[in-house]
């Protein structure tokens, strides 16, 4: 016999009705944060990489090739060296959990388009909630922060009084929203995408601050993983900014900056700039500039440490 007893369906938003709006404003150099959630083990690189690489020049499928601990280390080190063709990178696959994103980081994320995400979703959450994050350069500024938090507030407020009179859906009501509210994405993709999108956002030129300490975060936590990975590339932080140079006289540039030290060979003028100063000469410029200075101390502590560790194998 059919039973017509309704069940009640358990619904995945939380509901806030009538709950006042609350905002954190959150430095956003301190909270942009990089978890690698799954990634094969150096070991398990060895176990199968190899014989990807080698696969060309056999005249039958291995089982296995017979090669020592160090030879096939050799082959995987080539590999993500870029030594041979990249296809094998694309067989290794990492997944991270990224958080502290504005919008706009958001939107330079998801241009990555081999890159896979799963996204924190605006319109499927009540956002009353969700917490600010402040460019250094606006949370030094007393003035402008103050006027920031004034916008930021009385849009979350219309927000909340759209939600909770049931007139406007969430989905409606989020457009009124600031983009600087804080985003988390899960992100996965092979390491030569992964190692691509790094390079790209690394750009101290033309990339905003963000983006350059989401790549090194990014960065930092695969060479804590794969340390061996440092002897064999250097994203070299801070260095030269190629395609900005590249660029930098012709018609496909902005020249937001004049151009640090390292990118001298670009050859601008003041008056060829947007702003005639460097990136770093901005209020709050030296935030960003320690930052990046404790990633790349701690690279080079990892490479130490790898090092070290080989020699006394040897």
């Amino acid at each position: 016999m059919q039973n017509n007893k309704s069940t009640k369906l358990k619904n995945k938003v939380t509901y806030r009705w009538g709950e006042n709006p609350r905002t954190l404003y959150n430095l956003q150099h301190d909270v942009i944060k990089v978890q690698l959630v799954d990634a094969p083990s150096w070991d398990r690189l060895l176990h199968y990489i190899p014989e990807f690489v080698e696969a060309t020049w056999l005249d039958t499928p291995p089982a296995s090739l017979l090669l020592t601990k160090d030879e096939r280390e050799t082959i995987v080190l080539d590999a993500l060296a870029g030594k041979c063709l990249p296809t094998a990178l694309e067989t290794i696959r990492l997944t991270f959990l990224v958080s502290g994103l504005d919008l706009i980081d958001v939107t330079h994320l998801i241009r990555h388009r081999t890159l896979s995400f799963a996204a924190q979703c605006s319109g499927d959450r009540d956002l009353r909630m969700d917490n600010a994050v402040v460019k250094p350069s606006i949370m030094c500024n007393d003035v402008f922060f103050e006027r920031y938090q004034k916008i930021v507030e009385d849009a979350k407020q219309l927000y909340v009084d759209m939600v909770d009179s049931k007139q406007v859906p969430l989905l409606d009501a989020r457009t009124i929203l600031p983009r600087c509210l804080s985003n988390f994405y899960f992100v996965s993709g092979n390491i030569k995408d992964i190692m691509a999108f790094i390079r790209t956002r690394k750009d101290e030129a033309i990339q905003p601050e963000s983006d350059n300490l989401l790549a090194m975060r990014m960065w930092e936590t695969i060479a804590h993983h794969w340390p061996k990975i440092l002897d064999v590339v250097d994203m070299d932080f801070g260095g030269t900014d190629h395609f900005y140079v590249k660029t930098a006289k012709g018609p496909y540039n902005s020249r937001v900056y004049m151009p640090k030290q390292a990118n001298a060979a670009a050859d601008l003028q003041p008056e060829d700039c947007m702003y005639q100063k460097t990136r770093d000469k901005f209020p709050g410029g030296m935030v960003y500039e320690v930052r990046k200075l404790l990633i790349v101390n701690e690279l080079n502590k990892l490479k130490g440490e790898n090092n070290g560790n080989r020699s006394t194998e040897e």
